[in-house]
Order: structure tokens, then C-alpha cells, then sequence
């Protein structure tokens, strides 16, 4: 990440660590820099003496400055011997002001004093925080019936004792108020990694392809009640819009909604991050952040898996041993991967649906058994150099047949 960030996007994913670390001594040689690390939660001491060590290697490093913002007191002390500079809360007065923008129109606070009133009471409550003073605004948004105001100011919730990494009580107010659909299609996207970036049509064929979406109106299409649902996810801060390309958008997640979106979402998915992890056997969507942890010993028991997503996939036998153990897979992703070719077995899922083989640079073609996969609507081959019968080669885009 950080050379894509110095090189403006230039993909590296190929390099060996010894080639990544060249690339940046060349990069930054001679250069002053501000190194902006955000929202980091490593905790591994060891990988942050390298990093310095490596940045220290290109010269002096007097001139250049490193910022880590953090949730977590001991990565803060585990990253420098310095004194933290701890951040503390919005004034009352500033939360008031952005709380009145997010739950009225222009000037219609001054209509509803009482309403103000019991506002003041919760926005106490978010102790400074914008994101769940925000949060809170949206969620009372267009509601004027004082006691749907005085039902969320007395919720059970903001009772509950907070520890510092625990999520917040308005950003579970929040979710408990959205409708079911809502609430689903929210869990699933625990399922990608932290402070991704999401591509809004990647994301619709997702809830599409296990089913979460409203049943589309008259004449409407699936993809438009996915942006729908991306739209009211958004309008209640939920996540927020990065870019707009016109067939579709990116959005990304704050970190406090990730860890909400994991929490509510512990029954049916599972980011699976240790083999010592234990899975439970009713998870039906899986997230390995390394191949490797398909080996995890309860995974044996998990028969009904629908999703599978493999950060970075390196060995072909374990590939085969996923699509032995889940026969009812309807999305697996296989980013990043270092296939040559998809394995034959690959026909035995007649339940896929969504497919993604993004930055599969080695696979040249489809495996025999692809025909055989007659549920499919979705293939996402981008970066991945297909080669036609003539020894051609082209990197084919989203398809997508009707629902």
C-alpha cells in the first residue's frame, strides 16, 4: 500500500518482499516524506522493527515524519517510545451542530425545541465521537413523534458497560433499527477486509448471488433495488461514497461499522484469521486471509458453506479440497491468486453463482469442466490474461446473465 500510494497506483502484487523493499529505498531515496498510517491495530512488534529499519536503511530520516493514528494504547506504545498524543472528544456545542444538520432539513430544528431537547441527551451520550453523533442525527432523520425519540434516548443499549475497543451503543441503535434486508446485506460486507475500498456492482452481485435482496417491483431490475439498498445504507452514514465512474461506484466502511458489521454478523459469517480458530458448524460464509487456514480442523463439519473468499491462493490441492468440502458454494472469490488453471473439480459446483478470479495473472485458460457450471451469472476475470484458441489473449469483464 504504501508504494502504491508514492507510485500514484502502480500494482506490485507480483514482486518478492526483497524486490518490494528495493522498490521503496529507490522510491524514497533522497526524497523528505509524511508517512500517514491510519487506523492501524498491529500488534506484531517484530513487523514494525522491520519497517523501521527498512525506512531508516535509505538515509536519514531527520527531515521525514511518520503519523500512526490508533484505537489501541498498545500498538501506540509498541510503534515509538514518544507519548501518545490522545484525541479527545468534539466539544458539546460542535456535536450539537453537526448532530441538528444530520436530523433536521435547514431551520426545521427550531420548530421542534422539545425534540432538541431530548437530542442534547443522547448527543452526551456519544461522548464526543462525530461519527456516532452523526450516526445518531441520521437515525432520528424525518422523525418528529417525540416518543420514537424518547424510546431511542431510553434504550437498554447505552446502558451497557463500553470498554475502549467495544463498538459503540448509538452504532447498535443504529443497526437495530434497520429493516432485516438491510441488516443482512450490512453483515456481508464484514466478510471483506478492513478499510477496503468496495466496488458497488461487485458488492450487488454478492447480495444477489445469496439472496438478500428485496424482491424487485414491477418492471424494476435487481441491480436497481441493490443500489437502493446501497443508497439507504449510505443516507443513514453507514458507509460512505468514495467515487462515482458512472456504471458504477466505490464506497468504503469506517472502522467502527467493520467491527459493528462483524459483530451482528458472527452466526452466519466468519473472517477466519488463526488455525486455531474455532468455526461454528451453522457459518455459512467463510473469509480465509490465508489458503493455508482451509485446513482448520472444524471446517471438516462445515457441510452448507455458501461463500468462500481466499485472499491469496498459491496451491491448487487446496483449492481441491475446497470445492470437495463445500458442494453448495454459491460465490467464491480467488483474488490475487497464483493459479495457472482453475482445477476440473470446479464443475461439481452446480450451485455457483458468482465467480471471482481478479488479478489471476497466470491463468491463461478456463479448466474442461467450466461448461458444466450452469448456475453462474457472475465471472470477474479483470487482470487475468484468458487466451483464446489461436493463441490470443484477452482479459474479459463482468458478465452477468438475468436473475
Amino acid at each position: 500500500m504504501i508504494i502504491q500510494s508514492i507510485s500514484k497506483g502502480e500494482r506490485c502484487d507480483d514482486l518478492t518482499v526483497q524486490a518490494l523493499h528495493t522498490c521503496l529505498r529507490n522510491l524514497l531515496h533522497d526524497e523528505k516524506f509524511l508517512l500517514v498510517l491510519d487506523d492501524v491495530w498491529n500488534e506484531n512488534r517484530v513487523k514494525w522493527i522491520e519497517l523501521r529499519d527498512l525506512l531508516r536503511s535509505r538515509g536519514d530520516l531527520s527531515e521525514s515524519k511518520i503519523i500512526v493514528t490508533t484505537r489501541s494504547l498498545k500498538v501506540a506504545s509498541i510503534i515509538s517510545s514518544t507519548r501518545p498524543y490522545e484525541l479527545k472528544g468534539l466539544p458539546l456545542e460542535e456535536c450539537l451542530t453537526l448532530f441538528t444538520k444530520w436530523a433536521f432539513n435547514d431551520g426545521d430544528e427550531s420548530r421542534y425545541p422539545n425534540l432538541m431537547r431530548i437530542g442534547e441527551e443522547m448527543v452526551k451520550k456519544c461522548k464526543g465521537v462525530p461519527l456516532a453523533v452523526r450516526t445518531l442525527g441520521s437515525l432520528l432523520f424525518s422523525k418528529t413523534d417525540a416518543s420514537e425519540w424518547i424510546s431511542i434516548r431510553d434504550s437498554e443499549i447505552w446502558r451497557l458497560e463500553q470498554s475502549k475497543n467495544d463498538i459503540l451503543p448509538v452504532l447498535k441503535l443504529s443497526y437495530n433499527h434497520l429493516p432485516s434486508y438491510l441488516q443482512r446485506c450490512l453483515a456481508f460486507l464484514s466478510l471483506n477486509r478492513k478499510d477496503e475500498i468496495y466496488n458497488s456492482n461487485e458488492v450487488i452481485i454478492f447480495w444477489m448471488a445469496n439472496g438478500l435482496l428485496e424482491h424487485p417491483k414491477q418492471n424494476q431490475e435487481w441491480e436497481a433495488v441493490g443500489d437502493r439498498h446501497l443508497d439507504e445504507l449510505r443516507s443513514r452514514c453507514l458507509i460512505q461514497k468514495e467515487k462515482d465512474y458512472g456504471m458504477y461506484s466505490t464506497f468504503k466502511m469506517h472502522g467502527l461499522i467493520h467491527d459493528l458489521a462483524l459483530d451482528v454478523s458472527q452466526r452466519e459469517c466468519k473472517t477466519v484469521n488463526s488455525p486455531t480458530e474455532l468455526v461454528d458448524i451453522n457459518v455459512r460464509h467463510l473469509s480465509f486471509i490465508d489458503e493455508k487456514l482451509l485446513k482448520v480442523p472444524r471446517l471438516k463439519k462445515s457441510k452448507n458453506v455458501r461463500t468462500v473468499i481466499i485472499w491469496e491462493v498459491i496451491e491448487d490441492s487446496l483449492i481441491n479440497l475446497c470445492i470437495s468440502k463445500f458442494k453448495y458454494l454459491r460465490v467464491l472469490r480467488l483474488c490475487d491468486s497464483y493459479l495457472t488453471v482453475l482445477p476440473d473439480s470446479i464443475g461439481t459446483l452446480k450451485h455457483l453463482r458468482d465467480l471471482d478470479l481478479t488479478n489471476g495473472r497466470n491463468i491463461r485458460k478456463l479448466s474442461r469442466s467450466f461448461d458444466q457450471l450452469r448456475s453462474l451469472q457472475a465471472l470477474r476475470t479483470r487482470s487475468v490474461p484468458l487466451m483464446q484458441k489461436h493463441g490470443k489473449f484477452v482479459c474479459a469483464s463482468i458478465f452477468r446473465n438475468n436473475y
